[in-house]
């Protein structure tokens, strides 16, 4: 996995400000201790679905409910549910450097963020590869995206045993710990599918994302 310097520099709201090379030397320092200190690990499923006024996934105790995820999957028969996370030793460091260098820990965190995008990208590509090549698939839908309720994240890592398999767990209130991981569902269809909303209405990101702040659009919007 690579991180790109205008990645980073637009996670932190960056608008075309010049940079001194101390920031510079930052930014690539934390982008390698980034790389060497994750220790990325991921585990997926494939389910059948049926859609009534919510998804179900079928030989699970396992419901989908609300409209956004509804409407995600239109017309696909199955899922992939995948968990995935960098570990804990990054989240250490982006902590212990909050301490003692708090622009440091900033960075360190973009840095992980992006990376765990990225992740979620290989993800996508090692799962296809070994599935149907006639299939089509939706974009990523996460816990917490659209009216799809956070504590979805529980039934994801359950249905994986991601807790015992990868590491993976949620709090009370259904944060993931290790805090950089992410848990994503992707539709699959026989046939051709068709957006039929803009995909950053759905994203829990939406308010305070960066790339829209800057007139840009993220990975996920350009798939």
């Amino acid at each position: 996995m690579y991180i790109e310097n205008n990645d980073i520099l637009t996670f932190l709201g960056y608008k075309n400000q010049k940079l001194d090379d101390s920031i510079l030397n930052m930014i690539n320092s934390c982008k390698e201790e980034a790389i060497n200190l994750i220790n990325e690990r991921f585990i997926y499923g494939v389910y059948d679905i049926e859609e009534d006024k919510d998804i179900r996934l079928l030989n699970t105790n396992i419901v989908l409910s609300g409209e956004s995820i509804t409407r995600h999957l239109k017309d696909c028969n199955k899922v992939i549910l995948f968990a995935c996370t960098l570990g804990i030793d990054i989240e250490r460091k982006i902590k212990l450097y909050e301490k003692i260098d708090l622009t440091k820990s900033i960075i360190l965190d973009a840095c992980a963020s992006i990376l765990v995008e990225s992740l979620c990208d290989d993800i996508e590509k090692i799962i296809k590869k070994g599935l149907n090549k006639e299939y089509r698939y939706t974009l990523r839908f996460s816990p917490g995206y659209g009216d799809l309720d956070i504590s979805s994240q529980k039934k994801v890592i359950g249905l994986l045993d991601a807790n015992r398999k990868i590491g993976l767990t949620c709090s009370s209130n259904f944060i993931l710990m290790p805090r950089k991981s992410v848990t994503a569902i992707i539709g699959i269809s026989n046939n051709d599918i068709k957006s039929e909303y803009d995909i950053c209405d759905s994203c829990h990101a939406r308010e305070n994302c960066m790339y829209r702040n800057n007139n840009n659009k993220c990975a996920n919007y350009n798939k």
